[in-house]
């Protein structure tokens, strides 16, 4: 027919994001009779949250809305929203406290 229905336009969205993963899995088999074994297997796997290098990773703390408090790099947005290099945003560049 040859109609359009929907149009996006916008331009490129360039997140820079690592991952780090690290995943440990261990297993083991008793044999208790010839009619039972028992199977056991245990998996640890953290989370450390993405990287983005580029610094485009922002944290909205309600308390911080609720008490007006505005970014300091960011001068015109809402409050409640934090970027790296604001005080209060954990270090490094995942938005996470890793402690």
């Amino acid at each position: 027919m040859g109609r359009i229905t929907t149009l996006e336009h916008g331009a490129k969205n360039l997140l820079q994001i690592s991952n780090i993963y690290l995943g440990l899995y261990g297993q083991d088999s008793w044999r208790l009779s010839n009619r039972v074994t028992v199977n056991f297997g245990m998996r640890w796997e953290p989370y450390f949250g993405q990287q983005v290098r580029n610094g485009a990773v922002t944290i909205f703390r309600m308390d911080n809305f609720e008490k007006g408090i505005r970014s300091t790099v960011f001068h015109n947005a809402p409050a409640g929203l934090t970027w790296p290099g604001d005080p209060g945003f954990p270090d490094g560049k995942t938005g996470l406290d890793v402690q």
